[in-house]
């Protein structure tokens, strides 16, 4: 009974930890004089909804998102974890499934730090107005986090 208990406590420690290290680590969301640049310069804006068929308690996010021909502002919550990658795709995806469907499709827009707002510089000169989506994805666990349609 002891070497179960141990185990249940380390498996109960490495989750929380992987869970934790994110938001740790994480550096400062951005300025709001930052955000209301990129607002301000924005070309489409849409929103995150939490309500998303691939979205569940431990992925999702909620809340604005401003796009400029040079990056991406998010102003709301996300939840926490590591190696979130926003695409964009020319295809609309809700879940896991399909987005993998397209995922060979989408472009990798960049990487996202933070969780109570990001912005994402479009180092890639991606032109946004050649796609429809954007998603934000788990890398290393192949999770589906959320997505918004912008045109």
């Amino acid at each position: 009974m002891s070497t179960a208990t141990h185990l249940i406590c380390v498996l109960i420690g490495f989750a929380s930890g992987i869970y934790s290290l994110p938001i740790i680590v994480a550096p400062e969301k951005p300025s709001e004089a930052r955000v209301d640049k990129v607002v301000e310069e924005s070309i489409y804006e849409t929103f995150f909804v939490k309500n998303l068929p691939g979205s569940d308690f431990f992925h999702w996010a909620e809340g604005q998102v401003s796009i400029s021909n040079k990056s991406i502002a998010f102003q709301g919550k996300m939840s926490p974890g590591p190696g979130y990658h926003l695409y964009v795709s020319r295809n609309y995806v809700d879940n896991e499934k399909s987005f993998l469907e397209v995922k060979n499709n989408a472009l990798l827009y960049g990487i996202v730090n933070t969780f109570n707002g990001f912005i994402v510089m479009n180092s890639y000169e991606v032109d946004v107005k050649e796609f429809t989506t954007i998603i934000i994805w788990c890398e290393p666990f192949s999770e589906f986090i959320t997505a918004a349609k912008y045109q």
